[in-house]
């Protein structure tokens, strides 16, 4: 179980981006119109939670994490968080 990945995928069907959030850093990713995401994470391990609100016509996806949780943000295979 320790390599059990679970992944979903996020789909912006907006208008607009939607502004994706890496907290507590509240670090952002734009996720254009019509794009999508997927999020992995171990789930015997790892513990996400996710917040969408929207605010000033904006919609906004945020991701908190747990202590010691490695999740990933993929686009075209790549992390969009990498930089953490």
């Amino acid at each position: 179980m320790e390599n059990d990945r679970v992944q979903f995928k996020v789909v912006n069907d907006t208008d607009t981006d939607l502004i994706i959030i890496h907290e507590p850093e509240a670090i952002e990713f734009s996720l254009h119109r019509k794009k999508n995401i997927m999020v992995e994470y171990n789930a015997f391990k790892d513990s996400i939670l996710l917040s969408i609100s929207t605010q000033n016509n904006s919609a906004y996806l945020q991701i908190w994490d747990g202590d010691d949780t490695n999740y990933r943000v993929l686009q075209n295979g790549k992390d969009v968080f990498s930089d953490l």
